[in-house]
């Protein structure tokens, strides 16, 4: 039974081997076939990366090749200024100030359009009057900014009999004679120095933010234009609330009104005028047409400055009712989204030719129109054809009426633009 025990034991033992031999040569076999199968698939993936690596290497090997050839062709292209944002041209400001101690806030504006653009435009502020607390807000900016100067006119009243040939005006009119002497000289102090313009603002005016921006791109139409354009104003005087788009904010126009009110003078036209440059009523000289010689100012359809000045000169004339309610631009745009907005502006005659063709093609105003405007938008030409029916209808629709020199503000070869409730009204001469 011992005996017995032991050969069974001893079967088992050979056979418990027998499997362990068994086992380790079939383990054996799966490693060699795994790491046989493992091997071939890197061999795969290492194959596939290196042919991608390939390609992308001559993908570079080509980009590089064209970007050489494009870096040459830029060096031999001539630069278009008109494209480039950083070419400014030689612009300077003048401001004319007299006894406003507000004047800060027409400096204030100017300063912050000037950092927003990117310019560094001299400013010059040049005062009469002799009025110290305005010199000493002044001379606070004069201090504290770079590239301003403080200029001091001590204005010399006329013989006028002897020099002028005429009787001495009244209080009301001394004014107007003193502040054409103070504006011959500002202008030519800034002009001194032969800059390609000078932009002109009163210690009244504020200035929207793309102020400056505004002001080159209009100077870079009139450098396309110069027998057609004499000026970039920055005023609208048919700015009000429901007489502008405002959706418009970049959409400019010619006129053949002098606007003013923060204006552009080139320096070819300064040459022209300033041997005759009026003793008075400056303004209404250049409105002229012996001053104007049938050329155009720009001038936005959303103002980029407004008047805060009650009192001066003109005594607060239309303030109240027309000026203080005038609309400001208050968003910034970019000089190169003013100079894509002007295109339509680069040939002066096109743009005749285009506005004559549009007007042309309106349907005709009549009081039924009046309440379809309440309603839906829409584009109506209205004619007149006296300056007492163009009077009578722009009261009507609310627009300013006066007429300077045979041109009413703001038009352009006899008509007038602007809105009128939801439409789009054309006030236009017949012919």
């Amino acid at each position: 039974m011992r005996r017995a025990a032991k050969r069974l034991l001893k079967y088992a033992f050979v056979v418990s081997g027998v499997i362990f031999l068994t086992y380790v040569v079939d383990v054996e076999k799966l490693h060699k076939t795994l790491k046989s199968e493992v091997d071939n698939k890197l061999d795969e993936i290492y194959t596939e990366l290196s042919q991608t690596l390939d390609h992308e290497n001559r993908v570079m090997q080509e980009i590089d090749v064209l970007r050489n050839q494009i870096s040459d062709t830029l060096k031999d292209t001539p630069k278009d200024d008109k494209t480039d944002s950083t070419s400014f041209p030689n612009l300077r400001v003048v401001v004319i100030a007299c006894n406003r101690v507000t004047v800060n806030q027409c400096l204030d504006s100017l300063l912050e359009a000037r950092q927003l653009s990117g310019v560094d435009f001299e400013i010059i502020i040049s005062q009469d009057c002799h009025h110290e607390p305005t010199k000493a807000v002044i001379s606070k900016f004069i201090s504290s900014y770079q590239n301003m100067k403080y200029v001091e006119y001590n204005d010399v009243e006329p013989d006028w009999q002897a020099s002028l040939k005429i009787a001495k005006p009244n209080k009301y009119q001394l004014g107007y004679y003193k502040l054409a002497r103070h504006y011959k000289f500002a202008l030519s102090t800034a002009f001194s120095t032969q800059p390609d313009g000078v932009i002109i603002v009163e210690d009244d005016l504020k200035v929207s933010p793309d102020f400056f921006n505004y002001m080159i791109s209009g100077f870079e139409i009139y450098k396309q234009n110069q027998e057609k354009v004499f000026c970039i104003s920055a005023w609208n005087d048919n700015g009000l609330p429901g007489q502008i788009d405002v959706s418009k904010r970049l959409d400019s126009y010619y006129t053949d009104f002098f606007p003013g009110l923060g204006w552009l003078l080139p320096l070819s036209v300064w040459q022209e005028w300033q041997i005759n440059w009026p003793n008075a009523y400056w303004d209404d000289w250049v409105r002229e047409p012996e001053q104007r010689k049938g050329r155009l100012c720009i001038h936005p359809e959303v103002p980029r400055s407004h008047t805060f000045g009650k009192v001066g000169v003109s005594n607060g004339q239309f303030y109240e009712k027309h000026l203080k309610r005038m609309i400001l631009n208050d968003e910034y745009f970019a000089l190169d989204e003013w100079r894509e907005s002007m295109q339509n502006l680069v040939v002066a005659e096109n743009y005749r030719e285009n506005k004559i063709l549009k007007i042309s093609k309106l349907e005709n105003w009549d009081t039924s129109k009046a309440d379809f405007c309440f309603k839906e938008p829409g584009e109506f030409k209205a004619m007149y054809k006296t300056e007492k029916q163009f009077a009578a209808m722009a009261e009507f629709f609310g627009i300013m009426k006066d007429i300077k020199a045979g041109i009413p503000r703001m038009g352009f070869n006899g008509n007038v633009e602007f809105m009128f409730r939801r439409c789009r009204i054309f006030l236009t001469a017949s012919r």
